[in-house]
C-alpha cells in the first residue's frame, strides 16, 4: 500500500513539472518583439528576428529629436531553447563603432521574463510586441 501512495506521488508530481515545462516561454517566443534597454539616456532597443532560417538581433540607439540614431545587427548563438547570446556584429550604421565595441550580451527566458544581461550585468528592460511578420532580406 506504502509502495502504491509512493508511486503516486511520484507519478503526479511528474505530470504537474510536464505541464509547468510545456509552458514556459522560450527564446523563439520572444521573435519581433522588441525590448526596450533603459540606458539613462534616450534609450534603446533589441529585438529578435528571424530572416529565412537564421536568427539575428536588431539593436536601436535612440536619439532625443531623432528616433533612431544607430542600428546594428548581431548573429545569434543558441545555447540553449532559453538562452541566446550575441556580441557578433554583422551591420552597423557606424564602421568605428563596430570597431571599438567590446560587448557581450546574453538574453534568457526565466519564467515568462525575458532578461537581458551586458557583459554579465542585468539591463532593465521593458517589452514592446512588434507586429507579427518576419524580415526578408
Amino acid at each position: 500500500m506504502k509502495k502504491l501512495f509512493l508511486l503516486s506521488v511520484i507519478l503526479l508530481n511528474m505530470a504537474f513539472n510536464g505541464v509547468a515545462q510545456e509552458t514556459r516561454k522560450e527564446i523563439k517566443d520572444f521573435i519581433n518583439t522588441e525590448i526596450i534597454l533603459n540606458n539613462g539616456f534616450a534609450g534603446e532597443s533589441i529585438t529578435l528576428i528571424k530572416e529565412k532560417k537564421n536568427y539575428f538581433i536588431i539593436r536601436k540607439a535612440f536619439g532625443s529629436g531623432i528616433p533612431v540614431v544607430l542600428t546594428i545587427k548581431y548573429s545569434v548563438n543558441f545555447n540553449s531553447k532559453f538562452q541566446i547570446d550575441f556580441s557578433e556584429i554583422i551591420e552597423s550604421d557606424d564602421s568605428e563603432f563596430k570597431k571599438q565595441c567590446e560587448e557581450k550580451f546574453r538574453m534568457s527566458v526565466l519564467e515568462d521574463e525575458v532578461c537581458i544581461y551586458l557583459n554579465g550585468l542585468k539591463l532593465v528592460t521593458k517589452i514592446n510586441t512588434l507586429p507579427n511578420k518576419t524580415f526578408e532580406q
